[in-house]
């Protein structure tokens, strides 16, 4: 996608709706039904289609993103939380209410198969080993373990156990590209970070972060990794070579989201509880500037081309154009009630 040939895309879950705002010119261009409390937002690898996770219907919406038209609602388990896309065909959407992965077929979008797997299933992670078959990585928050699925027989194949904290939530591989050589484990309930080797399936490492993890991005020079600790306000600098925590960065509050900058020289931090987005200085490790936004902004993408930042204030009822040229908001788009996910697509 090269300069403004994209679109942003954002879930609105108090209006059942997503919203399609055009990248050129940062201005909404459709709003389409979905179903009731839509969240996550997954689209394939070629762009042909939008999977919608609509936590308050129990369904999947299937959008064709050439026309942005509705082609397809498929029932899923009780409250889909996450949705992974994979090059194998097959998409996986794991169910936080039912303790369930729900597989179904891209070709034709029908459900292959429902697998139990722990309790309230977050974050799944797939195709993260040297070849296109491998399993998927599921995070069960309330059982404190991970299920392995194999491919392609869609069975629970090994539930791990040893290393895992409390309340896992998200997993992320340790590059920008796949195949990865570990997966690290966020444990929001216990305040650390499991590291999984993903060809012995074992947890390598422990180590401790700030209070209630979120997310994680890995910087661009291989080395670094940066933590977002909701509960404390703060963001934890991993170095991945020595394992362990090498500083501390006091942002806003309640950090969730985050995002690198294309050339990795700053991050952006949305502080859902303090209504800013704080720029760090990667380089220095420090904040340089905090920036205004609407209420509770909680996630966020940037253009293909590094020039915009799209923040979703999901108590605004907006969206917040951030111009990384000058750091400042350079325009607010009204959307539907409840904006929570935002994502960049194909136009």
């Amino acid at each position: 996608m090269g300069m403004g040939n994209y679109n942003v895309v954002v879930s609105n879950g108090g209006s059942g709706t997503i919203t399609f705002i055009d990248g050129r010119r940062n201005r909404v261009i459709k709003t389409l039904r979905v179903g009731e409390n839509p969240f996550r937002l997954k689209a394939t690898f070629n762009q042909e289609l939008l999977y919608v996770g609509n936590q308050g219907s129990n369904t999947v919406s299937v959008v064709r993103l050439s026309d942005k038209k509705l082609i397809k609602t498929i029932p899923v388990g009780v409250r889909p939380f996450d949705i992974e896309v994979t090059l194998k065909g097959v998409t996986y959407v794991s169910n936080s209410g039912s303790n369930t992965v729900t597989a179904i077929r891209q070709s034709d979008n029908k459900v292959l198969k429902t697998i139990p797997v722990g309790k309230k299933p977050k974050d799944i992670i797939g195709e993260v080993t040297v070849t296109a078959t491998g399993p998927e990585i599921v995070a069960n928050f309330g059982s404190n373990t991970l299920s392995v699925i194999g491919f392609p027989d869609l069975n629970v194949i090994k539930v791990i156990r040893r290393g895992v904290g409390k309340g896992p939530f998200l997993i992320k591989g340790d590059g920008p590209t796949e195949p990865v050589r570990s997966l690290y484990v966020l444990n929001n309930l216990s305040n650390d970070v499991s590291v999984l080797n993903v060809q012995t399936l074992k947890i390598t490492k422990v180590i401790k972060v700030g209070r209630g993890p979120r997310d994680i991005e890995f910087h661009p020079d291989g080395v670094q990794a940066y933590v977002s600790n909701a509960r404390s306000g703060t963001l934890s600098v991993i170095d991945r070579r020595k394992g362990r925590v090498i500083d501390r960065i006091q942002v806003g509050k309640r950090p969730i989201d985050m995002e690198f900058s294309p050339d990795g020289k700053l991050l952006y931090v949305p502080n859902a509880g303090s209504n800013t987005v704080s720029i760090v200085d990667t380089i220095k490790r420090k904040v340089i500037k905090e920036i205004s936004v609407g209420r509770k902004p909680t996630n966020l993408t940037i253009s293909p081309d590094g020039r915009w930042i799209y923040i979703t204030n999901t108590g605004s009822k907006t969206v917040s154009v951030i111009s990384a040229r000058s750091q400042r908001v350079a325009k607010t788009v009204r959307v539907g009630r409840n904006p929570r996910e935002v994502a960049i697509v194909a136009r």
